[in-house]
């Protein structure tokens, strides 16, 4: 097997690093967000929790379930958005075959082995 090293130029790395800083950026704030928002609801189920106990009317009950329908939607917005980002989509190409496309998959195939890792197992699309 031919070994080859592949140089990797100083404007990809610091494009890479700067890539690695605003990631670490976002899970920070993602991190804060989903603090924030459950001591949003906290603060809101003790506050709807407190109208209702003070006067116990039908205004103040509407109030406190406002309150804490509000706290809830905060949280479950925020959970919901974390959870989309994990989620897989589907890819909007067009799915290339082996039957199709012979040179294309010895090319990958000959990479791979090139560079010392598998073959792909997922489908190419273009």
């Amino acid at each position: 097997m031919n070994s080859f090293k592949i140089n990797v130029s100083e404007t990809y790395k610091k494009a890479q690093k700067k890539s690695a800083v605003w990631i670490a950026l976002f899970l920070i704030t993602l991190f804060f967000s989903t603090i924030l928002s459950i001591i949003i609801f906290i603060i809101c189920v003790c506050a709807g929790i407190a109208i209702v106990i003070t006067k116990p009317m039908w205004i103040t009950i509407i109030l406190g379930l406002g309150l804490l329908a509000l706290g809830g939607l905060i949280v479950y917005y925020n959970i919901k958005f974390i959870l989309n980002i994990f989620k897989k989509t589907a890819t909007n190409g067009i799915e290339i075959f082996e039957i199709d496309q012979p040179e294309l998959f010895k090319l990958i195939k000959e990479t791979a082995d090139k560079v010392g890792t598998k073959h792909p197992k997922k489908s190419i699309y273009y």
